[in-house]
């Protein structure tokens, strides 16, 4: 086991003689068994959010009769995964077929269902509904369902294309720990501190991205007030800097 390096902290002042740094630069000073912090350089109060974290609407659990889509495995599963900073990506058309099951009452049914991360179930009213906003935005692939008889939907299992550094770290706290998560890949970046905030020159015709950085992926305000409107149910969205819920929605 190696052992770990002196923690590195840069103040205020020394990450602000450097500059703003990225966080790709802020791995690149990374030292295999070492911690390094990087405060947040401003503690103005950003723009609005033009993106939100999505994640599973855990307020339907009691009233859906635990209406869910369950993933079935094998041991010899190639499942998907996003690359990130440590690791290669496996698309869902490299991954293997994947088994689901349908559990419940289908009049109970929601269009978003967690799988693992940033890797979703949708539902084609809510394929439909990003594929209007950002084409191409997402990698979909129809679901071999389980029980299909009593499901009368498709269901499609979805990951994001894009993969970017999201985060502005101007006003966001990094922390970088580079300790051996498997054998040969050292990076591990986490957030902390009140608020996580992107950045503001993401092109505008980005809507639905996934963070490389992070587990999280962020669709845009417009995109979540279009499914909205479409009366897609399952998600939660709401801004990851926690400054205001004013964008934060449950459907």
């Amino acid at each position: 086991m190696k052992s770990l390096l002196p923690l590195k902290r840069y103040s205020q002042m020394d990450h602000a003689n450097m500059s703003k740094l990225t966080v790709p630069e802020m791995l690149a000073q990374a030292v295999p068994g070492g911690e390094s912090i990087f405060p947040a350089t401003s503690k103005a109060m950003p723009k609005p959010p033009r993106f939100l974290e999505i994640s599973r609407n855990f307020d339907r659990d009691s009233s859906r009769k635990a209406t869910s889509l369950e993933r079935i495995s094998t041991p010899d599963d190639q499942a998907p995964s996003f690359g990130g900073i440590n690791g290669s990506r496996v698309s869902l058309s490299e991954a293997s077929e994947m088994r689901v099951e349908f559990v419940g009452n289908s009049s109970n049914a929601l269009d978003y269902y967690d799988c693992s991360g940033s890797i979703f179930f949708a539902s084609e009213k809510l394929k439909r509904s990003i594929e209007n906003v950002d084409t191409g935005a997402m990698e979909f692939r129809e679901l071999n369902i389980m029980n299909n008889d009593h499901l009368h939907n498709k269901y499609y299992l979805a990951m994001p294309f894009r993969e970017i550094f999201g985060v502005d770290t101007e006003f966001t706290d990094v922390v970088v720990r580079s300790h051996e998560l498997i054998p040969g890949r050292y990076l591990n970046v986490q957030f902390y501190g009140e608020r996580l905030v992107l950045r503001s020159d993401i092109p505008s015709s980005v809507h639905v991205f996934k963070d490389l950085a992070s587990p999280w992926q962020f669709w845009s305000v417009d995109l979540v007030r279009h499914i909205r409107n479409n009366e897609v149910k399952g998600l939660s969205a709401r801004d990851p800097s926690r400054l205001t819920s004013e964008y934060d929605v449950k459907l």
